[in-house]
């Protein structure tokens, strides 16, 4: 497990800006090899993409962190940057439930991984599901 090298950045809704490349396995969410996804910043340039089953996140890339009523942790950082990647890319894919329900997933198993009590991840998953917005307002 490798976790991501950051800084804070508050400019807009962002909290956190990559300081260095980060590749996270999407072995355990259920992604195929060949699904493909990406992020292009403002400029075009790609700032994050998934490909050969990982989620690629260059540096640069800019989160917002755990979001709504959840706390800002050490053990929910990386759960919430992984998150919070493949829900911008849930939102340009046709088949955007089928990505938040995996994003939902992943989030919940690298904060585990990460020391989060099973009953904050649960809370913090059952949240997400119910009110975490991957399409234009959408829950699912």
């Amino acid at each position: 497990m490798a976790y991501p090298q950051f800084e804070p950045h508050n400019q807009g809704p962002y909290k956190y800006r990559l300081t260095a490349k980060h590749v996270h396995a999407l072995e355990h969410a259920g992604f195929r090899s060949d699904e493909r996804g990406h992020i292009a910043a403002r400029d075009g340039q790609v700032v994050a993409e998934v490909y050969s089953g990982n989620l690629v996140l260059h540096e640069g890339y800019v989160w917002d962190g755990p979001s709504g009523p959840a706390i800002d942790t050490v053990n929910f950082q990386r759960a919430s940057l992984v998150h919070d990647a493949l829900y911008q890319m849930a939102r340009k894919s046709t088949d955007w439930k089928r990505w938040k329900r995996r994003a939902d997933a992943e989030m919940k198993r690298i904060a585990l991984e990460d020391g989060m009590p099973w009953w904050r991840a649960q809370w913090t998953y059952l949240a997400v599901r119910w009110f975490g917005k991957a399409r234009d307002g959408y829950h699912a």
